[in-house]
């Protein structure tokens, strides 16, 4: 009986005990170290990223390690020192998968032939200066922040990718972006016609900024909905992008997404688009006799549909040209706004509203004579406007009010005659 409690005894303490573990260290001269965190080396790099304490958060990779995925938990803000070696991942598996804040540099990593490089469902992974190499996708920027492989709604990781090589051949892409991304000074070694970037709208709205990009082989940017999910919308900003890197660039995009290029982009990006793709013109962007190829489309920015207008010529080619002022208009709007059209007269009033539905606010600058017309008449309108008493009184003139003094004076002769006979016969 004592024998069979204490086996109980025991295994209730080993059920309750808590499972410690702490990363061993060895000797920094001992060869087979593989990371090291401040002056304390480890035998492998997942236990010193295991040692890392919110001071001390620097690990730095001593030799070339493979074979493994390294994550990074959601409480956890690493800054990862590749020391220009090779990290390489376990077949069908990811090399780095982060969920923390993950800060890369100086080295290279490799991932498999079924699996990303590296994925991002964290709060922030930069990597920069890097050489991530993938026969399938070198980096996934998930559309929402994950905890433990669980979803956390409304949040959306950031990547940035600074001074980078991305090198194929992609069975898949070499970025698949979606939340926000911004990836600049990078350059793409990949096989002639790989998609080098797709942009997903996932779960939440995705943003991003690809500036200064290159590619030795012409790749495609592509830009589309999620096939689960089709609420979200995708904006992708090409900055200085280079004369040679322009033409080795298409664009293509399903669905509504977009692709929005800066000013020296966007006759490039309409030329060498692929059908399907809407090109969003920036503003303050002109240009006469555009051609567009066939199933590309063009529009407007939000931010420009104020100043442009897109105009189609006969020939099937656009111009996108600057708008009419329409400011003499608006202000004078702005002046009717504040009028109440029950102080006015009926005629008057309906007479200026007539002049207001005339206001077509599509004109172009070669239109602006026309513009100003509209503001004349609109100001000669309100002058017109009569107003008028509510009450229906009319106000006494001069001559009525003599006239009301003379009936009063005779009245009160008359009364005080009464008054005088009246007295006298009594």
């Amino acid at each position: 009986m004592k024998k069979i409690l204490f086996l109980i005894v025991t295994v209730i303490a080993l059920t309750i005990t808590p499972n410690v573990y702490a990363a061993q260290t060895v000797d920094c001269s001992n060869e087979t170290a593989e990371a090291k965190v401040g002056s304390s080396c480890y035998k492998t790099l997942k236990e010193a990223i295991e040692s890392v304490t919110g001071q001390n958060n620097t690990v730095r990779l001593l030799k070339d390690v493979s074979n493994y995925t390294l994550t990074i938990s959601k409480d956890q803000n690493i800054i990862l020192d590749l020391g220009t070696h090779k990290l390489t991942a376990p077949t069908n598996s990811w090399a780095i998968y982060n969920e923390g804040n993950l800060n890369i540099f100086n080295g290279t990593i490799v991932g498999s032939s079924n699996s990303a490089a590296i994925r991002n469902n964290g709060i922030k992974l930069t990597v920069k200066s890097v050489t991530v190499e993938s026969p399938y996708i070198a980096i996934i920027n998930n559309d929402v922040v994950a905890e433990n492989n669980v979803e956390q709604q409304n949040r959306k990781p950031e990547l940035i990718i600074e001074d980078c090589t991305i090198k194929g051949p992609f069975s898949s892409c070499g970025l698949q972006l979606s939340g926000k991304a911004t990836v600049k000074n990078t350059t793409f070694n990949a096989k002639k016609g790989n998609t080098i970037i797709k942009a997903l709208d996932g779960k939440t709205d995705s943003e991003i900024i690809l500036d200064n990009l290159s590619t030795n082989y012409r790749g495609i940017i592509s830009a589309g909905k999620d096939s689960t999910n089709d609420e979200h919308n995708i904006k992708i900003e090409i900055k200085n992008i280079t004369d040679t890197a322009k033409e080795k660039m298409f664009l293509s995009s399903a669905g509504d997404a977009i692709v929005v290029p800066d000013n020296s982009y966007v006759n490039v990006a309409l030329q060498y688009a692929l059908s399907g793709s809407t090109i969003i013109i920036p503003e303050e962007f002109y240009m006469d006799n555009i051609k567009v190829k066939d199933g590309v489309n063009i529009q407007l920015s939000e931010e420009s549909f104020s100043n442009q207008i897109i105009e189609k010529n006969a020939n099937g080619t656009y111009n996108i040209i600057k708008k009419a002022d329409y400011s003499e208009i608006n202000k004078l709007k702005n002046e009717i706004d504040n009028l109440n059209k029950d102080d006015f007269t009926k005629e008057t009033w309906e007479a200026l509203q007539k002049v207001l539905s005339t206001i077509d606010y599509n004109k172009s600058i070669k239109e602006q004579d026309e513009v100003n017309n509209i503001a004349k008449a609109l100001e000669k309108a309100i002058n017109n406007l009569v107003k008028i008493n509510k009450n229906n009184i009319k106000n006494p003139n001069t001559s009525d009010i003599n006239l009301i003094i003379t009936i009063s004076t005779i009245l009160i002769s008359i009364i005080g005659v009464y008054f005088i006979v009246k007295k006298r016969f009594n």
